[in-house]
């Protein structure tokens, strides 16, 4: 497999609903742990980049985060 392909293969497993599964069906050696953490960090730099990109839902986020989740 060449980088190009694991390369978007992995940022698909990052964004999947079960990181460790995605990327097991690429490589079952993966370390879970290390996966599932990744893959928080990841949610969290997306979620982070998202807010930045509107100052509006960033404001709403700051108000009510409960209110902005629903």
């Amino acid at each position: 497999m060449k980088l190009r392909e694991w390369e978007r293969r992995v940022a698909a497993a990052m964004r999947a609903r079960d990181p460790v599964a995605a990327l097991r069906a690429i490589d079952p050696s993966v370390d879970g742990d290390g996966v599932r953490i990744t893959a928080l960090i990841v949610a969290r730099l997306r979620f982070e980049r998202l807010l930045r990109g509107s100052a509006e839902a960033e404001a709403s986020f700051e108000r009510d985060p409960a209110a902005f989740a629903d």
